[in-house]
């Protein structure tokens, strides 16, 4: 892929996202509005929870009373601790709380700076003085904890001392006495030495009494009391709506491009002119008579028929094709679909009723060779047709026939004989548009939906343009897109799309009076 088709691709894909954008908009909007509502709702009946932090810095303690070789903390096993029954439980009762030992550790957090040896003791409840309270109520009680386990530990350490140096002294004294009731010279001797060693003992283990007994240890301070805050740090509005805001436009735009690939429905006008790249020449409202009744005529605008919004419609269209032709020299026009049942053979025979009714001379040419049905809705007897003339049978002139339409003649389909394509391309290829162009101010063609076969692709390059009619209920975007990059990849020029069968507004319901 050369760099010019890629940055084309590019914009192609980028075009396509900024189409289903636009279409999808309110769809994005609506899922905005919704989720961001939900989330202010939600937030505005949630009671307010503030934080409260103490903190404890904790120092090293001897491995060992009296052995001089200081470890540092295990932090992990402090942040443990604290959040431990052994303090929550002295938390109750100190404070005179009212709560379980499990609900109260589920409000406290602890953490450890990096690199520190400090505890951030913090309390979470829904009244500021109470979570400080509880905070500082969580670093007395571990820092007393601590205080009481380096009591204790100081405390056997001393006992076994005193214990041993009762034992030396003991010993001494009973040497003494053996030294007093004398004995030979080597006795004495060795008595005396063993009463000198002891007492170098005893001395020893005073000196190391009383060493202990001085030592500071304290192996956990309280650096910072907790102040009540000011602020609750949930419900958080800023952070819930930005939160909401930006996942709402995510779950909108995904929403749009599944909808938009799982073959949405064309729903506005705005949005079939955005996909279309075309304007719309007319709307056409839903009609039931064309929708429940099948017999000839129905479909054609006639005075007993009350279906005034379609006649407006019809008129429209016939102006918009009149301005057309005089400023872009559209004579000949094809009408077509994406897909079958959309109403373009409605279409077809109704511009060319408005068009007769403003004076100009129409003749509408049936191409749907496949399934003809102008013969029908004009209410002729079956005739020869534009199959036999492509045949050779016949004359231009001798097959196109009157309706009761002044001003509106018809070249029907007839009889199909041959394969349709061939006889669409021997239409385009031989000279009677341009002999209809002469005898006519319009000629309208009717082709089969562009999906359903090739005659409007052939036909197509051959006329001054093409109108794609469009039926909200049974067009597909996906559809449409293929539909209109076929034909103007074969050539043919899109004057724009008629919407057919549009809900929207008044309904027209009146059938025909009789």
């Amino acid at each position: 892929m050369s760099a010019a088709s890629a940055r084309a691709r590019g914009t192609s894909e980028i075009g396509e996202y900024v189409r289903v954008i636009r279409a999808k908009k309110w769809t994005i909007i609506r899922v905005f509005v919704a989720v961001v509502s939900v989330t202010a709702g939600y937030t505005a009946i949630q009671h307010p929870a503030y934080e409260a932090t103490a903190q404890v810095l904790v120092a090293s303690t001897s491995s060992s009373a009296g052995s001089g070789k200081n470890n540092q903390a295990d932090l992990t096993t402090e942040k443990l601790l604290v959040a431990s029954p052994a303090v929550a439980g002295p938390v109750i009762k100190n404070l005179g709380l009212s709560i379980a030992t499990t609900a109260l550790l589920k409000h406290v957090k602890v953490s450890v700076p990096s690199g520190s040896t400090i505890l951030n003791i913090v309390y979470n409840d829904g009244d500021p003085k109470q979570a400080a309270l509880i905070a500082n109520g969580f670093a007395d009680a571990y820092v007393k904890f601590k205080t009481d386990q380096a009591q204790t530990s100081l405390g056997n350490a001393t006992d076994l001392l005193r214990t041993q140096l009762a034992n030396v002294t003991a010993t001494i004294a009973t040497l003494t006495k053996q030294i007093a009731a004398g004995g030979s010279k080597g006795t004495i001797a060795a008595y005396r030495h063993k009463e000198t060693v002891l007492k170098a003992t005893q001395a020893d283990l005073q000196a190391h009494i009383a060493l202990v007994s001085s030592s500071v240890q304290t192996s956990a301070n309280v650096i910072r009391v907790a102040a009540p805050p000011t602020h609750p740090v949930s419900p958080s509005w800023p952070h819930n709506l930005l939160a909401a805001g930006v996942g709402s436009l995510a779950l909108g735009v995904l929403l749009a491009f599944s909808g938009d690939a799982l073959g949405d429905k064309i729903k506005d006008r705005q949005e079939l002119q955005a996909l279309s790249n075309a304007p719309t020449l007319a709307e056409v409202p839903w009609v039931m008579a064309w929708s429940t009744h099948k017999e000839p005529g129905i479909h054609l605008i006639r005075e007993d028929l009350q279906v005034g919004g379609a006649k407006e419609a019809f008129r429209a269209l016939a102006t918009n094709v009149v301005y057309l032709s005089t400023k872009e020299q559209v004579h000949t026009v094809m009408i077509t679909s994406a897909a079958a049942g959309e109403g373009k053979t409605t279409i077809a025979a109704n511009l060319g009723v408005a068009l007769a009714a403003i004076g100009r001379k129409v003749c509408l040419v049936d191409l749907c060779l496949g399934a003809p049905a102008l013969d029908r809705v004009f209410m002729l007897e079956p005739i020869t047709g534009l199959s036999a003339l492509l045949q050779g049978s016949g004359s231009l002139g001798e097959t196109t026939v009157d309706t009761l339409v002044p001003d509106l003649r018809l070249l029907p389909a007839g009889a199909t004989q041959g394969e349709v394509a061939t006889l669409a391309a021997a239409f385009r290829d031989g000279t009677y548009l341009d002999h209809m162009h002469q005898a006519y101010d319009f000629v309208i063609i009717d082709t089969p939906a562009v999906g359903s076969a090739e005659v409007a692709a052939i036909i197509g390059p051959a006329v001054d343009g093409a109108i794609v009619v469009v039926n909200p209920d049974a067009a597909a975007a996906k559809e449409l897109r293929a539909a209109l990059a076929t034909l103007r990849s074969a050539g043919s020029s899109i004057l724009g799309t008629v919407q057919n069968g549009v809900r929207a507004g008044v309904t027209v319901e009146e059938g025909p009076k009789h």
